[in-house]
């Protein structure tokens, strides 16, 4: 607390004397009588038009993130450029007075501290920027490189001896004295790669951090590229522009202070606006802006020869300049805003886009959330069913939209997304793309809930018939297995015996027909419970009756009255009449030993091709119910029909329903 304490008061200090020296600044121009001219002429204008806000950033930095180097470099940039504005009315005292040559030469040095803000602490700004760190240890060469091109350049300018009062008359002879005036420095030809290098350390670095870091650090970039941006399209035009005298482009050099502005947003409050939509418009005014001077000038240099001496050749070109702009801009825009939101413009197309990505790419839930992400330029998507959370997409972010997706009338779930960084809710633009996406990713996602409940019904239907198997192997082995093997061994001793021993053959003989009615028995047990043989002779409805019969009667010797009530029923499948029959049987069983109920109502109807069964005891309220192995058989038997099972006690009794889809047989 302490160290913080201590930090905050020099950052007190350091902000006291930056506004003495801005306003000593200004004073001592109108002490010295300098004019408007003057000072822009002697760059202090453009130089406190980047001091002031580099060092305010620098404070502002500072004091809320007091570990970041970055607020200290910018605090050094706004010193250095106002240090050197202080000086020209200091200087222009001293030509007019007459001072010791000693006290000018040190003011003609002070003049040249602007070169610290341009080529030392603006560069290390950009290296250290946005956490107050380098990438990594092995961009310390690049601190280095940047601290002699400092030095060479701040001993370069000042050997040139620049005075930055030959604006006036009567000092435009005078050349700046400074202690560091070398003739080595002064025609240095390697400065210019230096400087190249410096600003390509500068790009590589932005281009280093934005390729390894998250989603902050790249919307922090996005500040800083849009201020160099705008700042190397100010100086491109500054450079062009060769007619607009120099009051412009002083102005324009002195748009560079954007530079810390946008840094200290980054740093601080990086998501006070979307940096995207930023982006979008100045991306596209500066190419309209360049498209239309080329073309002016295109136009104007192709006319000139014809329209001589006729009308000005500026004429037609600016009508065809401004008739094309409308368009250009709409069509510009259009272009830019696809590249940094998707197509959310054209609501149509974008779900069109979308639509295509799901029916040709998207295998699972997770890949649906991606198109729909590509398209909007979305930071965060996650989809919801009924039962929760099914898949995501992105880093979430704090403010969502959720968007309710339906199919059919049925709700099947929510598609959540998150708002971009720096906008406080989705557009109308957005909303109408992500409502038109909605009916094909419901679609989707009915499809996908589809086909997983085709696979598990196929998985429950494989193991049905792995069980089904084993349990037949079983029965075979353990039931009928011995039985014939029981009777070829007495068959063969019945034909060692019939000679010397009739008697015993005789015994055996009659033997080995008892074992065979016994296994014949078996395998009408094993025929029955893979196609019951009273369905097969009795029927559907008559073999749940016989069943009935046989179930009215329990253990204690209690009754059971089952009241069957069914609707007529045409020929039906093989497959639907065992399942039908296994379910009613199973839920009567269930009822005759773990039920105290005294009636049970079985209800078959029949709607248009779907067969609902339904068993109803008036056994009371039970306690819940442990799915055993009769429940679990009896709802695979209905799922693998591809029909619904439900079953549950309520506060009358126990209720089993089965709805089943059944194919009627002619």
């Amino acid at each position: 607390m302490d160290s913080r304490r201590r930090l905050r008061g020099h950052v007190v200090g350091a902000g006291v004397l930056l506004v003495v020296a801005v306003v000593a600044a200004v004073v001592g121009d109108f002490a010295a009588g300098i004019d408007g001219a003057t000072a822009v002429d002697s760059f202090q204008v453009p130089n406190l038009m980047l001091g002031v806000p580099a060092a305010a950033c620098g404070l502002l930095i500072a004091w809320h993130r007091a570990g970041n180097r970055l607020g200290w470099f910018l605090i050094g940039a706004g010193a250095a450029t106002v240090v050197s504005a202080l000086s020209v009315p200091l200087l222009h005292a001293s030509f007019e007075r007459g001072w010791p040559f000693a006290l000018q030469r040190t003011l003609g040095t002070t003049y040249t501290t602007w070169t610290a803000c341009q080529f030392l602490f603006v560069p290390l700004a950009v290296l250290f920027f946005p956490d107050g760190r380098l990438p990594s240890p092995r961009w310390r060469p690049a601190v280095v490189f940047v601290c002699l091109t400092f030095v060479v350049e701040a001993l370069r300018f000042a050997s040139l001896g620049n005075n930055p009062l030959d604006s006036v008359p009567r000092w435009q002879d005078i050349h700046a004295p400074t202690w560091l005036a070398s003739s080595a420095f002064e025609n240095f030809g390697a400065a210019p790669a230096l400087e190249f290098l410096d600003y390509f350390l500068i790009f590589a670095v932005i281009a280093v951090r934005y390729r390894r870091g998250d989603e902050q650090v790249r919307r922090q970039l996005l500040w800083l590229l849009w201020a160099l941006t705008v700042a190397v399209g100010l100086i491109v035009v500054d450079l062009t522009a060769v007619s607009t005298g120099t009051l412009v482009p002083i102005f324009i050099l002195g748009f560079v202070g954007l530079i810390p502005v946008a840094m200290t947003i980054a740093v601080l409050r990086y998501q006070v606006l979307d940096i995207r939509l930023v982006w979008s418009r100045t991306v596209a005014w500066l190419i309209l802006t360049a498209l239309v001077f080329g073309t002016y000038f295109a136009l104007v240099t192709a006319t000139e020869p014809v329209l001589a001496g006729v009308v000005p050749a500026s004429a037609p070109a600016a009508v065809i300049v401004a008739a094309g702009f409308h368009p250009a801009r709409m069509r510009l825009q259009r272009a830019v805003d696809s590249r940094l939101y998707g197509e959310r413009a054209d609501p149509v197309r974008a779900a069109r886009s979308v639509a295509a990505q799901i029916s040709t790419t998207v295998t699972t839930p997770a890949e649906l959330l991606v198109p729909i992400r590509s398209a909007l330029r979305l930071p965060y998507a996650e989809l919801r069913d009924r039962a929760g959370l099914v898949a995501s997409s992105g880093e979430r972010v704090s403010l969502v939209e959720t968007i309710q997706l339906e199919h059919a009338g049925a709700h099947l779930g929510e598609l959540v997304v998150g708002v971009r960084v720096g906008q406080r809710r989705l557009s109308t633009a957005d909303q109408s793309v992500l409502a038109l996406i909605a009916s094909p990713l419901a679609l989707a996602i009915h499809t996908a809930t589809l086909s997983a409940e085709v696979q598990r019904s196929a998985e429950e239907a494989s193991r049905a018939r792995t069980a089904e198997r084993r349990r037949l192997r079983h029965d075979l082995h353990d039931g009928l297995g011995p039985l014939l093997t029981g009777i070829a061994f007495h068959a063969d001793a019945a034909d060692n015996l019939h000679v010397r021993d009739p008697e015993r053959a005789h015994l055996l003989v009659t033997s080995i027909r008892e074992t065979v009615a016994e296994a014949i028995s078996e395998v009408r047990v094993l025929l029955d419970q893979l196609r019951p043989t009273s369905v097969e002779e009795l029927g559907l409805v008559g073999a749940i009756e016989h069943h009935a019969v046989s179930m009215s009667q329990r253990a204690d010797g209690s009754r059971l009255m089952i009241v069957i009530d069914a609707d007529d029923l045409p020929q039906l499948s093989p497959v639907a009449e065992t399942a039908i029959f296994r379910v009613v049987s199973e839920a009567l069983n269930n009822v005759a030993r773990h039920s105290a109920a005294e009636r049970v109502d079985v209800e078959i109807t029949r709607i248009d091709n779907r067969l609902t069964v339904c068993v109803q005891d008036d056994g009371g309220c039970g306690a819940e119910w442990t799915p055993g192995v009769g429940l679990r058989s009896m709802r695979e038997r209905v799922v693998n029909l591809g029909g619904r099972f439900d079953a549950a006690p309520g506060k009358i009794g126990g209720r089993i329903v089965a709805e089943i889809p059944v194919e009627v047989t002619s």
